[in-house]
């Protein structure tokens, strides 16, 4: 999935999706035990209260890990299905991602290795302390900032990829990019960049992982670790749709800075498709957000005029682009590259650090 965004914006989403159960009275507050059990609650008359199994409750894990590294792993529980919906506390949202479906998260401990999270409660580490002879306390103890794993996230078949300085134990090691089995522990190196400024963008729609290595894309078959080359020179990317169809970019200017005035749409071989109708008066800032079903593609706009700031919403039709604009309601300054999250087909979350807005789409 994508990233979870923090805490406040999680739990707006959440409201949002569970209908403000709480306000039509189907929440009960039920307490859940470690293992994700529901607690009966006990009545005036001293008896256990009959809950209803379909009810939606939060609930959380405390973990103590190696390192005194003390997580707290929230969850939903509707019904017999428990979904992970958050991690804290990490600073770093690229520090850990949770699976779609919610049933496992995967996190990078304070000791360096990656850990799996499941929705029942356990917790198992994933990465080795040893591959291939290197030895993790021996490395990293020669190279104070060495990555044995860094940057978790989940490939469409349930891996976990991450970046890590393995397999070269030299002074100035390379970052190359991993997958690993949850399961069974197997590792594979998928690429090494040639670059050390990349961008792993997801999987193309034939399933070749695509990865931004400056000038040129990567495109990888992970099975096999064979790649080819495709040339991107004056395109800034911007990102992928996660169904791997479209890319999003723009032209790069002559002093080398992205050109936002117009965005393009390519395909996952590099062939430019089509311009985005522009919004006059306005300047895109940041990065957006692709919905889910990669035909919407929602970001941050100013207005060249009073500096005031808009929703722009890029809806891609069979034989058609349009893009709509929707007012945000708040005098609070957007920086630049702060995060939009879709939270249904008609809302988004912008979060600018301290605060978050939400925008909904009529």
């Amino acid at each position: 999935m994508k990233k979870s965004s923090i805490a406040i914006a999680v739990t707006m989403v959440l409201i949002a999706i569970i209908g403000m159960v709480y306000v039509s009275n189907l929440y009960n507050p039920s307490k859940l035990n470690d293992n994700g059990e529901e607690l009966s609650e006990i009545g005036e008359d001293g008896e256990s209260a009959v809950n209803n199994s379909q009810d939606t409750r939060f609930g959380e894990y405390n973990l103590t890990l190696p390192g005194d590294d003390n997580i707290t792993v929230e969850y939903l529980k509707t019904g017999d299905i428990v979904k992970i919906y958050a991690i804290h506390p990490v600073s770093n949202k690229s520090k850990y991602d949770i699976l779609s479906s919610g049933t496992t998260a995967a996190y990078i401990g304070k000791d360096g290795h990656i850990w799996a999270f499941f929705n029942n409660g356990t917790n198992s580490k994933i990465t080795p302390d040893v591959y291939e002879g290197i030895n993790k306390s021996i490395v990293t103890g020669n190279n104070p900032v060495y990555i044995w794993a860094d940057k978790p996230e989940f490939t469409s078949d349930g891996k976990i990829r991450f970046f890590s300085n393995l397999p070269d134990a030299s002074n100035n090691p390379k970052i190359s990019i991993w997958e690993i089995e949850i399961e069974t522990g197997r590792m594979t190196k998928v690429y090494t960049p040639l670059n050390e400024d990349f961008k792993v963008l997801g999987n193309r729609d034939d399933g070749k992982l695509l990865v931004l290595d400056a000038d040129i894309m990567a495109a990888i078959n992970t099975a096999d670790g064979s790649y080819e080359n495709i040339e991107v020179k004056n395109s800034f990317i911007i990102g992928m749709t996660p169904d791997g169809t479209k890319i999003m970019c723009t032209e790069t200017a002559s002093d080398g800075k992205p050109d936002y005035s117009r965005l393009y749409i390519m395909d996952g071989t590099g062939k430019r498709i089509r311009s985005i109708p522009r919004l006059s008066g306005y300047n895109y800032i940041g990065y957006g957000q692709w919905y889910q079903d990669s035909e919407k593609y929602a970001y941050i706009a100013r207005s060249q005029s009073d500096g005031k700031y808009i929703i722009a919403v890029i809806n891609f039709h069979e034989d058609s682009v349009e893009t709509l604009s929707y007012p945000i309601n708040s005098a609070v300054s957007i920086p630049e590259n702060s995060n939009v999250e879709w939270t249904a087909d008609n809302a988004v979350l912008v979060d600018i650090g301290d605060d978050v807005i939400s925008v909904e789409f009529h």
